[in-house]
């Protein structure tokens, strides 16, 4: 296209025959953004091995997929106040609902209730095939102590595991209550990617 008369192009496809021509020869006025754009949710979905029908099975890879939520969250310094739950059936029936949490949080354990309460709102007369966990309504975590001592011990309490896991490898520390969650054959993926951050896949 760089070699193309601009009278060519300009009748061909109008007013921009002109940017066309410089695109072609590589040059481009516009300005370069070199600022990673926040993100407007964060969010994990798991495809499971076999239609999930029992609510504790279900409990359990719910809070597995809460805590990858967080634990980004936290590494990332975003917490959210709108959780959201996706819930796709054998017949591929995907639908999603949210909640409004009372405080912005990125804490597993102060999240988690909320997807349970969204899970009770939801009648299920079949198994279920995937899971989604997401927060949205972001802000950044500035990370100043908290005036509430039980908050700020959660807060410590998740920073050591995450320390822990980093250095040792994802979920060297994990919930007892989701250990049986994370055997089997699944996928995992993010919803949002930060640079740097690689794909999450186990099969």
């Amino acid at each position: 296209m760089g070699n193309a008369p601009v009278s060519l192009l300009r009748n061909k496809f109008g007013i921009i025959g002109e940017k066309l021509k410089a695109m072609g020869l590589g040059i481009c006025h516009r300005e370069v953004k070199t600022k990673e754009e926040s993100p407007k949710s964060i969010g994990h979905s798991m495809t499971l091995p076999k239609d999930v029908h029992e609510r504790d099975e279900i409990h359990m890879y719910l809070l597995h997929l809460t805590e990858m939520v967080c634990k980004r969250a936290r590494a990332y310094g975003y917490k959210g106040r709108c959780v959201s739950l996706t819930v796709r059936l054998p017949d591929f029936v995907t639908f999603t609902k949210q909640k409004v949490m009372p405080e912005y949080t990125n804490l597993t354990h102060r999240i988690y209730p909320h997807v349970i309460s969204i899970l009770n709102s939801i009648r299920l007369n079949k198994g279920v095939r995937l899971f989604g966990v997401s927060i949205s309504n972001l802000t950044k975590d500035e990370d100043t102590p908290n005036l509430f001592k039980e908050i700020e011990k959660e807060r410590s309490l998740y920073k050591a595991i995450d320390a822990i896991n980093d250095k040792q490898g994802d979920f060297h520390i994990m919930w007892g209550a989701y250990l049986k969650a994370t055997k089997g054959s699944r996928v995992i993926s993010p919803a949002w990617k930060p640079s740097g951050l690689r794909n999450i896949a186990v099969r």
